[in-house]
C-alpha cells in the first residue's frame, strides 16, 4: 500500500552508492541514476531518492503491495545502493490502493462532497473522467506552505492508458478506483506522527497501520451524497411555508406577496435540486459538453462543479445509496485483508 516516497539522506550514509550502479550520470560534482521507478540524485550536501516503491518492486502500483512487499523493497534498495536507509529521512510518504467496482468509476466519485474543514478542494477531470482531491495546508506564520496532506481518488486504468502503461490481465476491462493519501513535507509528517520518519520506519507495523488508519479516517470524513431526492437540512420547506402568514391587516398584501415569492424561490430551488439528483448523469454530461465545446472555459467548469458539490453539503440523503455502501465495503475489505495478511505472517514467524 505504500506508494510514492521522497527521501533525503546525508552523504555519510552512503556517498559511494553510484559506484554500484553502472548506468549513472555525472555532472558538476553531482550524480544521478534510476533504479526502475526510483530516481537517485546526489549533490555536495545530500542524496535524494524519490519515486514509487510499488512500481520499483512490482513494475506497477495497481496490484497489491503488502507490508511484506514494502519490507522486501526497502531491503532490496539498501542492498543494491549500499545506502544506510535508517538515516533516510522521509519528506513525503503516500499510501494508496485500488478497488475493483461494479459500476463506472465516475459514478462513485460523483457522489463525493467536500469536507468543510479542509482548505483546498478540487473536483475536475483527469484522464477523461472526474477526479476528487482534497488538500489540507499547514502554513507558517508568514503564510508560506510548509506541509500538506492530500487525498485523491481517480480512475486508475484511465491513468495507465494515458501513460501507455501495460495493464495487468486481471485488471483489464475492470472499473478500478484508486485512493491515495499523502503526507508532503516534514511538517505534514510531524503533524501526524509527532516526529520525523525514516524509510525503515515503514517496516514497523505500527507506523504502517497508522498510515492505513489515516487514509481510512480521511475517506470516512468525506460526505457521500446519493443521487436521489435529498432534504435540505439547513432550510427545509415546511407545511407552514404554504399557509397564510398571520400579519397585521394594514400590510397584509405586501407581506403576503413577499411570502409567496420566498416560498416560490424555495420550492423552485428544491425542485431544481431534485431534478439534478434524479438525472445527475444527464446533468454532468450537459456541463461536460459545454466545456468540451468551449461554451464555458476551464475556470467556469471548475466553478460549476465546486458549487454543485458544496451545495450538496446542505443536504442529507433520504435513503441509503447502494453504490456508496458497496464502495465503503470494498475499501474496508481491502484494508482488512492487508492487515490480515500481515497478522498471518507474524503468526507464522513465531
Amino acid at each position: 500500500m505504500i506508494d510514492n516516497i521522497n527521501l533525503v539522506v546525508p552523504l555519510e550514509a552512503g556517498n559511494e552508492w553510484y559506484k554500484r550502479i553502472p548506468s549513472r550520470n555525472y555532472s558538476e560534482n553531482s550524480y544521478s541514476a534510476e533504479l526502475g521507478n526510483l530516481k537517485i540524485n546526489q549533490t555536495n550536501s545530500h542524496i535524494k531518492i524519490q519515486g514509487s516503491l510499488g512500481k520499483y518492486f512490482h513494475g506497477n502500483n495497481i496490484v497489491k503491495f503488502t507490508w511484506l512487499d514494502v519490507k522486501q523493497a526497502i531491503e532490496r534498495l539498501g542492498i543494491i545502493t549500499g545506502i544506510d536507509l535508517t538515516k533516510a529521512k522521509l519528506t513525503r510518504v503516500e499510501i494508496g490502493f485500488c478497488v475493483i467496482l461494479d459500476h463506472k468509476v465516475n459514478s462513485y466519485i460523483s457522489t463525493f462532497a467536500y469536507p468543510r474543514r479542509y482548505k483546498s478542494h478540487r473536483m475536475g477531470t483527469i484522464y477523461g473522467e472526474e477526479m476528487f482531491r482534497v488538500i489540507d495546508l499547514e502554513t507558517s506564520g508568514q503564510g508560506s506552505k510548509t506541509g500538506r496532506i492530500w487525498f485523491t481518488c481517480y480512475n486508475k486504468t484511465n491513468e495507465m492508458k494515458a501513460h501507455n502503461h501495460s495493464i495487468p490481465v486481471d485488471f483489464q476491462g475492470k472499473n478500478i478506483l484508486r485512493l491515495e493519501y499523502r503526507l508532503i513535507g516534514s511538517v505534514g509528517i510531524q503533524r501526524k506522527f509527532k516526529r520525523n520518519l525514516v524509510l525503515t520506519d515503514l517496516c514497523n507495523p505500527e507506523i504502517y497501520f497508522k498510515l492505513q488508519d489515516l487514509l481510512y479516517q480521511f475517506y470516512k470524513s468525506i460526505p457521500k451524497m446519493g443521487r436521489r431526492l435529498l432534504i435540505d437540512s439547513l432550510e427545509t420547506l415546511k407545511p407552514d411555508n404554504f399557509k397564510n402568514e398571520q400579519c397585521k391587516p394594514k400590510d397584509f398584501e405586501s407581506r403576503q406577496e413577499s411570502l409567496k415569492q420566498i416560498t416560490k424561490a424555495k420550492a423552485l430551488k428544491l425542485w431544481a435540486y431534485y431534478q439534478r439528483q434524479r438525472h445527475f448523469d444527464e446533468y454532468a454530461s450537459f456541463v461536460q459538453t459545454l466545456y468540451d465545446n468551449n461554451i464555458i472555459n476551464k475556470e467556469t467548469f471548475g466553478d460549476i462543479n465546486n458549487v454543485t458539490w458544496k451545495e450538496d453539503l446542505n443536504y442529507t440523503p433520504v435513503e441509503p445509496i447502494e453504490i456508496i455502501a458497496e464502495l465503503d465495503r470494498k475499501v474496508e475489505e481491502a484494508l482488512e485483508n492487508d492487515r490480515k495478511y500481515l497478522r498471518i505472517k507474524f503468526a507464522n514467524s513465531e
